[in-house]
């Protein structure tokens, strides 16, 4: 408990300073981008469990995990970058298609594989980036609400949960825990939401709160495929690199879901970005 706790300080004193002066120089990308190309690094290992590939494989994996943040990052940032992110696409799709056909060893489900990582490990963490840009009220915002949403749920979860709400998956949770963090965590977020104006003056209070709970159910969901996909390995953690926490995707799983789903919300459906 004492290094899990002394971890999470640390944790805390050096991220928050980037989060809050991050928009200078574009720290924040930056960081983003090391700590994506970090979670592809982790993703990789773990494949490597059952399917071992040549080095040069993961590289490759994880550099297009890098050009793929970088090019949904400028996507939002500069309009002059909308063409990146289909050639991109393409160029994408056609290297690892010439891999598969031109290399034994690399099969279709290592194809499938190159491109999950590159997907799971990118967009999320380009998804934070971009919402940093926005302001720091709705980045906060994004970030608290799985933040609550877990802490209550584990608070209820150990306290009253009496029914597994997943047991394959993640046999510590409850039904009993995921109700009592969406509700509180759903409250909360919304709270905050009104009391720092992340939404503007004009958004009705019902608009609010239906963006909070849909928020709490992508988190429940970023960290249930989190764990099914250690279950799926056999590992208990992606790495030690947070000690008593994990490593990196064991620790940013609901904020990757939360993260790309609000910055959708609010560049497609608000039409505000």
């Amino acid at each position: 408990m004492k290094t899990r706790t002394l971890t999470a300080l640390v944790m805390a004193v050096t991220m928050v300073p980037i989060l809050i002066w991050g928009d200078r120089f574009h720290l924040f990308e930056a960081f983003l981008l090391i700590v994506s190309l970090m979670a592809a690094f982790e993703f990789r290992k773990m494949m490597r469990i059952e399917r071992p590939l040549p080095l040069w494989v993961d590289v490759l994996t994880i550099a297009f995990t890098g050009l793929t943040y970088a090019a949904f990052v400028a996507l939002h940032l500069w309009e002059t970058a909308v063409i990146l992110f289909p050639v991109l696409a393409a160029t994408l799709f056609l290297v690892f298609g010439i891999v598969l056909v031109f290399v034994p060893d690399f099969h279709a489900q290592d194809f499938g594989n190159s491109l999950s990582t590159i997907l799971y490990c990118s967009l999320g963490f380009a998804s934070l980036a971009v919402l940093r840009s926005y302001g720091l009220p709705l980045i906060i915002y994004g970030l608290i609400v799985p933040m609550l949403n877990d802490m209550f749920a584990m608070w209820i979860g150990l306290k009253w949960g009496k029914h597994k709400l997943c047991p394959a998956v993640s046999p510590k949770k409850s039904v009993e825990g995921a109700i009592g963090g969406f509700v509180i965590g759903t409250a909360l977020a919304t709270a905050f939401a009104f009391g720092f104006n992340v939404f503007g003056d004009n958004f009705p209070w019902y608009g609010v709160l239906l963006m909070s709970m849909v928020l709490s159910c992508l988190g429940q969901i970023g960290d249930l495929v989190a764990s099914k996909f250690k279950r799926s390995y056999h590992i208990k953690d992606y790495s030690n690199l947070f000690p008593g926490h994990g490593g990196i995707l064991d620790r940013f799983d609901s904020w990757m879901f939360v993260a790309l789903g609000l910055l959708l919300i609010w560049t497609h459906v608000l039409n505000l970005g």
